[in-house]
């Protein structure tokens, strides 16, 4: 069916009440994620934070604090991507070894041709557990890079075209600030990947307020903390009685547990 046959069946059937206008707008967005395109919506290359993999760890962390990058993309002396490099994940290495190469730390990317559809481009990311995909030409040449986050920007239509929320502030060396809603697993993995408390926390909860909220155990209020393994989790923000953000620090192993 063409799509804009599609989309005034759908706004028709809206304005005669078969549906409402949450419904409608979810089926206009399932159309939109079948229409556009990774290319659409992807960062450029030439907008890309970029290092290559030869870089010493002290370029790194000097890249980080000028650019706190959630992630860096590494390439090679030809300038082809070798994948995605987390932030936090480096620091915590460098925290104990100062030599570090940085190759060793890069997680390899998911490659998607910039014709894929946005509905494709979710489901790959989904199926391999990642938040983002280099995007490559007919050619196989990086053209840019897509993220979870530019998909959902590009669908609620948001007036300054930028979501924030999914980011990582790095507020200094071994301290960060997330959002609560953040995904727990792959962020606290990368902080503290010997941590045996990890694993069991995340088959109850999901995000990084409900890491918190369990080991917490009570309605939480700004400057409560928590500790998990390596990790000090502080509430920083509060909307109401709902985590907004969190503070997280690297500090000496400890257990689990109330500070």
């Amino acid at each position: 069916m063409d799509e804009d046959i599609l989309q005034h069946i759908l706004t028709s059937t809206g304005q005669e009440q078969h549906i409402d206008a949450d419904e409608q707008r979810l089926l206009l967005d399932v159309l939109r994620l079948g229409t556009l395109r990774a290319r659409d919506v992807m960062t450029p290359r030439v907008n890309l934070l970029t290092l290559p993999a030869e870089s010493d760890s002290d370029a790194v962390v000097a890249f980080i604090r000028e650019h706190r990058p959630d992630q860096i993309l590494v390439t090679d002396e030809d300038e082809a991507p070798l994948g995605f490099l987390r932030s936090v994940r480096f620091l915590k290495a460098y925290e104990n070894n100062r030599v570090i190469e940085i190759i060793n730390l890069v997680s390899k990317p998911l490659f998607v041709p910039e014709q894929t559809k946005l509905d494709s481009v979710l489901t790959q990311l989904r199926e391999k557990g990642k938040d983002r995909a280099a995007v490559v030409d007919e050619r196989g040449e990086l053209v840019g890079v897509i993220r979870v986050e530019d998909v959902v920007a590009e669908l609620i239509d948001d007036a300054s075209g930028h979501v924030s929320g999914g980011e990582v502030q790095l507020l200094g060396l071994g301290t960060f600030r997330v959002p609560g809603r953040l995904s727990a697993r792959s962020l606290l993995r990368d902080l503290d990947p010997s941590n045996a408390g990890v694993d069991a926390l995340l088959g109850k909860v999901s995000t990084i307020a409900g890491v918190l909220l369990t080991l917490l155990g009570k309605l939480p209020e700004v400057g409560d903390s928590v500790t998990l393994g390596g990790l000090r989790l502080t509430v920083s923000a509060l909307d109401g009685r709902v985590i907004e953000t969190i503070d997280i620090e690297l500090v000496e192993q400890e257990s689990g547990g109330k500070v």
